[in-house]
């Protein structure tokens, strides 16, 4: 009855300060006040009959809850196996799995090895022919087994192949005046230790079954398909690089798909695209029968925030087409382990995977595109993403930006108009209904302040106490750790400045509203920000801010924030939809980022890449539901109630509930290289000579599992990094280039020498003078084949030229050069010459050294090897192989 009175007059008197001019501002703020102040002991405030009960907090909480809770659904949901063989144009999952089966008991396939130089291609080839005899003969297929040696410059590394294999097939339709061809590649390759279930053998089967399916279909694509199968991927995108530059056929691709992975089984996500096509994004819209894709992907692997990459760079960069790039991203755990096996894919995810990989192929080689030269073709950069699995949103980079000024535009006009309304309602003036905004903004925005400084000081804090990771296995855990604490502060302070008596010239809807506007004002400032700085990815935001502004909208045309109660509906109501969608991609982006913290080096804290994701989150999911919790009875007491939740989680990240390690599902990754160094001077005298076990440390925790073995066997230790100011990358026997940026982060035991039975060498073959000063040195390499060149300039002496390349040598940053070398199906020896320009003729000029890796089971191992290795736990993933580093000096 109270509040229909109160609606009643307030109405009134709008009406005479409409229809009386006279009616003075005066006389209507009193009005105003009248209802408004506080009343006696008998009596109550306006802003406790605004106020709800606080167990109305519950079905809210509930209901959010229920609502990201259902994102998870349809995050995991897969689409059911086929397994009917009769269902003639089907992809059937159960044929895909038999043959994966069968790719997996071939064991690890490493380059080089016979496993996949032999076995490997043997199966391919087998698999291929009887494809092709099967096939209904709309097409003419041609299978070619590619050999290649070549090389090129990748970032900070110069890497080098010579006779690899790729497996290649091109599907032709029988009378086509099409020459222009579709590429569809992936990798048989693993790394050692690994049968490749995941990586990459779920897409080799899926490529074979597509191509039966292709090959059985009672009609054609317009253009010619290329299957790529290469063989060399894990050493350096060797195996596209391989086909691009010298393959027959690689002249006549004119876009290509490319199928990767990072993880194990789930779904397989569009994360790359282009460059500048969308049409092929159009493609994907037309062919993906279960669109799974964000832009937000593509944004994060160009700024290298991944460690990671795949063929579609070779591609892009060297082949100079467009493309698209899929790869699996769920279960990162197993990826490049021992357990990235069959049994960790569902039946579903081949039926995912066959299906949108057949409709995009066919998509693509039906495009009018495929013909056209790139001049022809639409182009520019596209903003994509799936809702929830269901559909793609598609459109171009200029109509996002559009878009999101128009939104913006929309959201300041909404605010605007509600501010001046609420002016009106509350008879106050202009100004002070300023000084409220201004108040109010200010205090969200240093609440926001002051939340993103207490979650990144607690990333510090758990980090340097030595418990990361605490949410590797649990993920539940950066909720309690990270989430709470943003929402808390984010909360408190609001709280305190509404339930305050000076500021009180308005009713407490008006003041949690203004609280909502200084949210949407900073999400659009972020907007304007993004788009700016031409990041795609401020549709993610854009999207927040639109559904508020929509809900607001509805409030001001049906005059409902007015109403005490009703308003808080179409807020509520309005983010349901913002939600939801955030909470998918935040599963996508956990589901990802967190066991990527098991292989991102010991160096990095872990901490802060997940607490800075939720904060974003924090903001987007509950940024415009915070203030609301204001309109309820006892709500600082509630927000006491988070601060005992907090205290729950932080207790419990000392618990053996939440260590980090799994056996089998997380394990904590670990690497032995035993080693034998030996440095010789330049009379070829030995310098310096030892052996040990360098311990890889892939994560935050990985150094004290190792160093706890050590103080526990008192074996002999000592810095890694010693020699990092003499020898040539430290001297340590690193296997890949990307761990250059972490060499001294390590541990070394002195040990015995590993039993390796032809040591590899590099020797000098001549020394001519081509050019006054300039120095050719001509070497002869036998080695194993998987081998690591260093090169580095003495006595002022600089490296002018060399045989690996055929361009000059890459002005890197530093003047150590490092030399990527895998020898595939021929193992022979390798020449290769440097030119130097030489200072000081007398002296030696360069210093060259190998790293030799024998990862491949072929040499014994010492009891003192093995006694280390047993000390390992069981929640760890121990891989050993042997190494040597020599370097000479000439």
């Amino acid at each position: 009855m109270t509040t229909r009175l109160w609606d009643g007059g307030v109405i009134v008197a709008s009406c005479l300060l409409y229809f009386q001019p006279e009616f003075t501002l005066l006389t209507m703020k009193s009005f105003y006040q009248l209802h408004h102040e506080p009343k006696g002991k008998k009596g109550h405030s306006v802003d406790s009959d605004e106020k709800l009960a606080w167990w109305w907090a519950i079905p809210i909480v509930l209901a959010i809850s229920l609502i990201i809770g259902l994102t998870f659904i349809a995050f995991y949901k897969l689409p059911d196996p086929i397994n009917d063989r009769s269902r003639n144009g089907s992809f059937i999952a159960s044929r895909a799995k038999e043959d994966l089966q069968e790719f997996v008991d071939i064991g690890p396939k490493v380059v080089g090895s016979a496993a996949n130089e032999q076995t490997t291609v043997q199966y391919l080839m087998k698999r291929l022919a009887q494809i092709e005899a099967d096939s209904n003969g709309l097409y003419d297929i041609e299978i070619d087994l590619q050999k290649a040696s070549g090389g090129f410059v990748r970032e900070k590394f110069i890497n080098i192949y010579d006779n690899i294999q790729n497996v290649i097939v091109k599907i032709t339709p029988k009378g086509t005046k099409y020459t222009k061809s579709v590429l569809v590649n992936s990798h048989f390759d693993t790394v050692p230790d690994s049968p490749g279930a995941g990586d990459d053998g779920s897409m080799v089967v899926a490529m074979l079954e597509v191509l039966r399916i292709l090959t059985n279909a009672p009609s054609v694509v317009r253009h010619p398909i290329v299957f790529l199968f290469n063989g060399a991927e894990e050493n350096g995108l060797q195996g596209s690089h391989a086909f691009i530059t010298q393959h027959k056929w690689a002249s006549d691709v004119a876009a290509f798909l490319n199928l990767d992975a990072t993880g194990t089984g789930g779904k397989e996500i569009l994360f790359q695209t282009g460059p500048n096509s969308p049409w092929l994004v159009d493609c994907y819209a037309n062919g993906a029968k279960f669109p799974y894709a964000s832009v937000i992907g593509e944004e994060i692997f160009e700024r290298d925030i991944i460690p990671s990459d795949t063929d579609f760079r070779i591609f892009r960069d060297y082949g100079k087409i467009p493309g698209l790039d899929l790869a699996y991203a769920y279960n990162d755990y197993v990826y490049h382990t021992r357990y990235d096996d069959i049994d960790m894919i569902e039946d579903g995810t081949y039926q995912h995977t066959g299906d949108n990989v057949l409709g995009i192929v066919r998509a693509m080689a039906n495009a009018d595109e495929i013909e056209e030269k790139s001049g022809e073709r639409s182009e520019g950069k596209a903003v994509f993403f799936d809702v929830f699995g269901l559909f793609l949103v598609n459109y171009s980079e200029t109509t996002g930006i559009i878009v999101n000024m128009i939104i913006s535009v929309a959201a300041l006009v909404t605010i605007a108009l509600s501010v001046w309304l609420m002016q009106r309602t509350a008879a106050i003036s202009a100004p002070e209904i300023l000084i409220q905004f201004g108040i109010s903004f200010c205090i969200q925005l240093g609440s926001l302040v002051i939340s993103i400084g207490v979650v990144i000081f607690m990333a510090f804090f758990v980090d340097i106490i030595g418990y990361s990771l605490s949410w590797f296995s649990q993920p539940w855990m950066i909720f309690g750790l990270y989430f709470i604490p943003f929402i808390f502060i984010m909360a408190i302070f609001p709280a305190l400045f509404m339930g305050g008596k000076r500021f009180n010239s308005l009713p407490i809807r008006f003041r949690i509203t203004l609280f909502l506007h200084s949210h949407c004002i900073m999400l659009i400032l972020v907007i304007v920000v993004l788009t700016g700085l031409s990041f795609r990815t401020a549709f993610f935001v854009s999207q927040c801010v639109l559904f508020y502004t929509l809900a607001q909208m509805l409030n001001l045309i049906t005059k409902w924030y007015l109403r005490p109660h009703l308003w808080i509906v179409p807020i509520l109501i309005g983010q349901v939809i913002p939600i939801s969608f955030i909470a998918y991609i935040m599963e996508i982006t956990f589901s990802l980022f967190i066991p990527i913290n098991g292989r991102s080096g010991a160096a990095n804290n872990p901490e802060m890449m997940i607490s800075l994701f939720a904060i974003v989150y924090s903001v987007l999911i509950f940024g415009f539901i915070i203030p609301i919790f204001s309109i309820f009875h006892k709500a600082k007491t509630m927000l006491l109630a988070l601060v005992v939740a907090f205290i729950i989680f932080f207790i419990l990240m000392f618990t053996s509930v939440c260590f980090p390690y799994r056996a089998k599902t997380s394990a904590q990754r670990q690497a032995i290289l035993h080693t034998k160094r030996v440095m010789y001077d330049a009379n070829g005298s030995v310098r310096n000579e030892d052996a040990g076990f360098y311990a890889i440390t892939w994560d935050r925790q990985a150094e004290n599992t190792v160093q706890d073995i050590i103080d526990r066997l008192k074996l002999p230790q000592r810095d890694a990094s010693k020699d990092c100011g003499t020898e040539l990358f430290c001297g340590l026997p690193i296997y890949h280039p990307m761990m250059l940026t972490s060499l001294s982060t390590g541990l070394w035991i002195d040990a015995v020498p590993p039993k390796i039975n032809s040591l590899s060498s590099i020797k000098l073959v001549s020394k001519t003078n081509i050019s006054g000063n300039i120095y050719r040195y001509t070497f002869e390499l036998a080695g194993t084949k998987q081998n690591e060149i260093l090169v580095k300039g003495l006595s002022d002496a600089k490296v002018v030229g060399w045989s690996f390349t055929t361009s000059d040598t890459p002005s890197f940053d530093t003047d150590e050069y490092f030399i990527h070398l895998r020898f595939g199906v021929v193992h022979e020896t390798k020449t290769f010459s440097l030119d130097m320009k030489v200072v000081n003729a007398s002296a030696p000029a360069v210093m060259v050294g190998l790293i030799a890796h024998y990862a491949q089971g072929d040499v014994d191992r010492p009891q003192e090897l093995v006694d280390f290795s047993k000390e390992f736990p069981d929640w760890t993933h121990l891989q050993i192989a042997e190494a040597t580093y020599q370097s000479w000096q000439f």
